[in-house]
């Protein structure tokens, strides 16, 4: 992600937890997570005073409201009760939200345990004895002794009326879980091996209701894999997040460029390019580099077609594939593909253009000398 600005991310913690539960994964990605938010829930972490009631809704507002307090793009990423928090914020600003990442993820439908189960963890509040027992229980065999009294720590002051809520909201869930998720973007699901609660095959089972998703199986943990394993955690985050930029930006770049071609204008192809981007085109005897240089051709070339369709498109990582055919004056038919890689803000870095027949090109690219002439040099193009 070095030289891009990614989308902002939200990590959103799980049950008798606070924000301070990521920064194991934090330290270990370094600068890169400078501006990233933790925030604590109310009823828990620095919030532990907090008034009820304590619900997935109230939560999922107080993410929405970090959402809107940030710039651009955000990923969400939640761990356990948090992942049913992260959907309902997405739900919430779908035009906002470009990823979810979802590590030990409770089904937002509810988890349904069993009573025996629940109702120990609803009567955790304010028991500082029952929680590393709890949290000792829930976690890979042999767990680092140093790690189960850090994050039993981090619930210590919860009270035991916001513990009976919060199991009772996360037990039973909201409607909206029985149905398809609306989040189309994409979405990582990822659970210790040894999790018996938030089982590998629960995570299978909840990808289902995703658009595109992605399970990952976290050796060496159970229920807090961003404190039993960080250094998986923080890979399959830093690659999800990274992926998830590149993939946003390729998007960007496709709408920009269509719309610069509509628009028919060089400041609106200059307004969608890298300063730095180059550009290659069978039309051109070579590449050409520099934003005003490349949105100069662009600008002229776009006012030679009478008709522009793009037919077809594609993407993989941060290279969108682009097919379209037109017509130059007179209605000669051409067609060809374009090839565009861009950088997590959408801003194109580097364009390759195709055309075919081989006398369309020849005449395009005669026709964009002409268009150009005492602006760019002539031995660029082909034709006298």
């Amino acid at each position: 992600m070095t030289g891009q600005t990614a989308p902002a991310v939200i990590l959103v913690h799980g049950f008798l937890d606070s924000g301070e539960v990521w920064r194991p994964v934090l330290k270990l990605l370094g600068p890169s997570t400078n501006g990233w938010s933790i925030p604590d829930l109310p009823g828990m972490g620095r919030l532990w005073d907090a008034e009820g009631p304590f619900s997935l809704a109230r939560h999922a507002d107080a993410i929405t409201t970090l959402i809107d307090q940030v710039n651009g793009d955000v990923i969400l990423v939640g761990h356990s009760m948090g992942t049913q928090i992260v959907e309902l914020a997405a739900r919430n600003r779908p035009q906002r939200v470009v990823g979810l990442a979802l590590l030990s993820p409770i089904p937002l439908a509810g988890a349904h345990g069993p009573p025996e189960f629940t109702g120990v963890l609803a009567s955790s509040g304010g028991s500082a004895e029952m929680q590393p027992a709890l949290r000792r229980q829930a976690m890979a065999p042999e767990p680092n002794a140093e790690v189960v009294e850090w994050l039993a720590a981090l619930g210590r002051n919860v009270k035991r009326s916001t513990t009976e809520q919060l199991v009772a909201a996360w037990n039973e869930g909201v409607a909206e879980g029985k149905s398809p998720s609306i989040f189309e973007g994409p979405t990582l699901l990822a659970t210790g091996e040894a999790d018996f609660f938030a089982t590998p095959q629960s995570a299978k089972d909840i990808a289902t209701r995703f658009q595109s998703a992605s399970v990952v199986t976290i050796p060496s943990a159970g229920h807090w894999p961003h404190a039993e394993n960080p250094q998986f955690v923080a890979k399959i985050m830093s690659d999800f997040i990274t992926s998830v930029a590149a993939q946003t930006g390729a998007s960007k770049a496709r709408g920009g460029w269509a719309q610069a071609f509509g628009d028919r204008s060089e400041g609106s192809f200059t307004d969608k390019f890298d300063e730095a981007v180059v550009f290659e085109a069978s039309v051109m005897t070579r590449r050409v580099e520099g934003r005003e240089r490349v949105a100069t051709i662009l600008g002229a070339a776009s006012k030679l077609y009478e008709t522009l369709e793009f037919t077809h498109r594609a993407q993989d990582g941060d290279h969108s594939f682009m097919g379209w055919k037109a017509s130059l004056r007179g209605g000669e038919p051409v067609a060809g593909i374009t090839i565009l890689k861009s950088n997590a803000n959408g801003k194109i870095i580097s364009i390759a253009i195709h055309h075919r027949p081989l006398p369309g090109l020849l005449r395009f690219s005669s026709e964009l000398r002409h268009a150009l002439a005492g602006k760019i040099e002539p031995d660029l193009f082909y034709g006298g």
